[in-house]
């Protein structure tokens, strides 16, 4: 899980150039070739980042980080792939991008 959300909950005040890093007990492990395994340092998220831009985007007009139609595509991969996986077979992209 995101190390914000425990942080945040523990009342911790979001600050400092280390916010949102993660530990390295809980960085990813990458399966190479031959059966090498390295960790893999989890990027550092920050939640003021994202609600930011947004609300640039909306008072001063900015382009947001992630425009409707990239969330759009995110969300459909993720439903593509549950149903795949419910129905065990590959399922196509049809592209039929709403309009935005």
């Amino acid at each position: 899980m995101d190390p914000q959300e425990e942080l945040l909950k523990a009342g911790t005040v979001p600050e400092g150039s280390d916010w949102g890093e993660d530990s390295q007990a809980h960085w990813g492990t990458l399966a190479l070739a031959g059966g090498t395994n390295q960790k893999v340092k989890t990027e550092a998220g920050d939640y003021r980042a994202f609600y930011a831009n947004a609300r640039d985007a909306i008072v001063k007009g900015t382009s947001p980080a992630v425009t409707p139609e990239q969330a759009w595509r995110t969300i459909r991969v993720l439903e593509l792939a549950k149903q795949s996986s419910q129905q065990r077979r590959t399922l196509m992209w049809a592209e039929k991008t709403p309009k935005f």
